[in-house]
């Protein structure tokens, strides 16, 4: 964890600074989920990208689709367990039972 690296680690110059803020920032979007691979599962062979998180069965806000087995990469936090990625917009990540976006573990 990078805040325990500061405690044991001698921050001497602005460029250390700027390093480890960065790395601090990017850590808060790690355990948030920025960045997170997930890669799709269906049960019909695609799952709807939405503008919106408000219903997985809402037709009117599709902007497109993912394919089973296609990875994309989230851009935001899940809110809701939803997930806003590189795939266009939002998509449920479980519902009912089933996992639409299965965290890939790296």
């Amino acid at each position: 964890d990078i805040f325990q690296i500061k405690d044991s680690v001698s921050l001497n110059s602005k460029e250390d600074i700027d390093i480890f803020e960065e790395l601090r920032d990017r850590q808060n979007e790690l355990n948030y989920g920025v960045g997170k691979r997930y890669i799709t599962r269906t049960q019909r062979g695609f799952l709807n990208v939405h503008t919106d998180r408000s219903d997985p069965f809402e037709t009117g806000n599709i902007v497109s689709q993912l394919s089973d087995g296609q990875i994309v990469t989230s851009i935001g936090p899940m809110i809701d367990n939803w997930i806003e990625h590189d795939g266009g917009g939002w998509s449920i990540a479980s519902y009912e039972g089933f996992t639409w976006l299965v965290p890939i573990e790296e």
